[in-house]
């Protein structure tokens, strides 16, 4: 069972079908783990102009990183910032060995809509690089589903495709690490 996942909402599809839909697609978006929403802490319950496309690109390379990192041991210590593009939000997370401690920052590198106090960064949860790589993954999907559907080009396009093999190597790594112990 997945305990943690993105969840989009305030979705326009006419955003998506637009010839520049990749870079105008902006959502809200949400992480909840283990049934909570993390932006809670924060007086807010979600971020909204995330530009979702653009995040998931570095997401995806970032996941990449951090599952190459448990091939090398799974005793790895790190930090992995993913920015939530067009706002001032990020999550960083801390790596002891296959946990992840997630922390939500409210910088001021953009817009942090209800947050009466920031720059800060709030411990919000903890969850393990499993479902960390299968929240990435579902989002990933979920977004290149919407795209197939509502803007062909755009998901034809090589970039697009580029991405989708990324995702492949994430997906065979979930498949490949689902049985393992958290510790």
């Amino acid at each position: 069972m997945m305990t943690c996942r993105f969840v989009l909402s305030e979705i326009d599809e006419g955003e998506i079908e637009n010839e520049d839909g990749y870079s105008i697609f902006e959502p809200k978006v949400t992480l909840i783990v283990d049934g909570n929403n993390v932006f809670q802490p924060l007086g807010v319950d979600g971020t909204r102009y995330v530009v979702i496309m653009h995040f998931r690109e570095a997401a995806i390379d970032k996941t990449l990183k951090m599952i190459r990192d448990s091939t090398a041991t799974a005793e790895i210590d790190g930090e992995y910032k993913y920015h939530l593009l067009g706002t001032g939000f990020s999550f960083i997370l801390r790596r002891k060995g296959r946990w992840l401690d997630v922390y939500l920052e409210a910088g001021n590198g953009g817009p942090t809509k209800g947050v009466n106090k920031w720059p800060q960064t709030v411990h919000v949860a903890k969850t393990t690089v499993q479902d960390w790589v299968e929240a990435v993954l579902s989002l990933s999907k979920m977004l290149s589903e919407m795209f197939r559907r509502l803007n062909a080009v755009t998901y034809s396009d090589p970039i697009f495709q580029k991405d989708e093999a990324k995702l492949a190597r994430l997906e065979d790594w979930t498949r490949t690490n689902a049985s393992q112990p958290a510790d």
